[in-house]
């Protein structure tokens, strides 16, 4: 094993408790498909287990407003960087007009009116609308 020193590139996130992951962990398994264990799994041999779908995969366009971006840095690079990380094929990109776009990306504080069927977030719906769990890959370690 690897130990990864960009988020991004992390393919198993080590945690205490899966029922309290912290939200850039869940961020970047949720955007990149990966891995989350509390550590009781490799201390005790037993604990859970979550394998996030790779949501950077689906066809979607995003639009990132000026307002999410100079509000939430880490976020944005975090996505942008998944994408161009992973280059999705048929996957996730990021436009700049909002006719273009499926999902428009902003804050409460400059909400943007849909002009053609866009879904509209805020950064943490969004987050709840991304994150899927491969429940075939999901389950408690139990020491053997």
């Amino acid at each position: 094993m690897i130990r990864a020193t960009d988020r991004v590139e992390a393919t198993l996130f080590i945690v205490q408790d899966v029922d309290e992951l912290p939200e850039r962990v869940k961020w970047a398994a949720s955007l990149t498909g990966g891995w989350v264990a509390e550590s009781s799994c490799f201390l005790r041999g037993q604990g859970m287990l979550l394998k996030y779908q790779k949501a950077i995969r689906t066809n979607y366009k995003l639009l990132l407003t000026d307002d999410f971006r100079e509000r939430h840095p880490e976020m944005t690079d975090l996505i942008s960087r998944s994408i161009q990380i992973y280059k999705p094929k048929n996957g996730w990109r990021i436009v700049q007009e909002i006719a273009k776009a499926h999902f428009v990306l902003c804050t409460a504080q400059n909400l943007v009116t849909p002009d053609g069927g866009q879904k509209v977030f805020q950064k943490a719906c969004f987050l709840s609308h991304i994150s899927k769990l491969d429940m075939d890959k999901c389950g408690r370690v139990v020491k053997g």
